[in-house]
């Protein structure tokens, strides 16, 4: 499964904050209130790929009921980092972790005790088999899956650069080579195909735009972000090298002398069973 840095997930912790849709998170927090009244007991939540744990971060002091949350990832540095994210919120009544490569792990076990099955910005490195697995373990009545944050394909920079088109064309190719989940990785195409598969499964899809709108106080995230999509377009097409070093060098200063806003396209999908 393919990694990403502390300092990535800093940058973009402010950025996720923002976009996620206000409509899903309402509708989550009213599913967990639902749910405990039939259970009786806190929810329990596991996090897949947590990071540093910002869904715990964002999603605890929003969902009104006691919660109690397994943080699974591959990375034991970030998993430290991530267990004491919901130490501020007198809901989280216990945060567990646990070392797990995703792309091989038994979801079956995993998942056996979850009311709801979180993940932000991982469908999009995810195959479409992989999907399959998660859905045959997760979908039984009374359980959800909120899938966060699944980039779509759309990056829009003001003061377009003509060369704009072809890095985007390039980056989104590379978006589906494989994640270490299996290829190809369904990249733009994530949260159709799991809105489509969650449906034909027997749930209830709830799904809505969740895009970065990156301005000036965003310009480390936007300088990391270029510097991303420059290295994964030539990866892909290493005979335009030159012309991608060169776009790069001009978004740079374009950055630097108005810091331009940007948009990337993400999309936010709850599953209900």
């Amino acid at each position: 499964m393919s990694g990403f840095s502390a300092n990535w997930l800093s940058l973009r912790s402010d950025a996720d904050a923002r976009a996620r849709s206000p409509r899903i998170t309402a509708r989550t927090a009213a599913w967990a209130l639902a749910r405990t009244r039939v259970t009786g007991r806190p929810l329990s939540i596991i996090d897949l790929g947590c990071g540093t744990g910002s869904n715990l971060r964002f999603l605890a002091p929003r969902l009104p009921v006691a919660q109690r949350w397994l943080l699974a990832d591959h990375d034991a540095g970030l998993l430290a980092l991530a267990a004491h994210s919901g130490t501020g919120c007198r809901r989280v009544r216990g945060v567990s972790t646990a070392a797990v490569d995703l792309a091989t792990a038994p979801l079956d076990d995993l998942l056996a005790d979850a009311d709801l099955v979180t993940a932000s910005a991982l469908f999009d490195l995810v195959a479409p088999g992989w999907i399959a697995r998660l859905l045959a373990a997760l979908a039984r009545p009374g359980r959800a899956l909120l899938a966060v944050l699944s980039y779509d394909g759309r990056m829009t920079l003001s003061a377009a650069d003509p060369f704009d088109a072809v890095v985007r064309r390039l980056v989104n190719e590379h978006q589906r080579t494989d994640k270490g989940f299996g290829r190809p990785a369904l990249g733009p195409l994530a949260a159709d195909w799991l809105c489509r598969q969650a449906r034909l499964s027997g749930a209830h899809v709830l799904t809505a735009s969740s895009d970065w709108r990156l301005a000036g106080g965003d310009q480390a995230l936007q300088e990391a972000m270029l510097a991303g999509w420059a290295e994964a377009a030539s990866a892909i097409a290493p005979q335009e090298a030159d012309a991608i070093a060169a776009w790069h060098t001009r978004r740079l200063e374009a950055l630097g002398k108005t810091g331009p806003a940007s948009v990337v396209g993400h999309r936010d999908v709850l599953a209900l069973w």
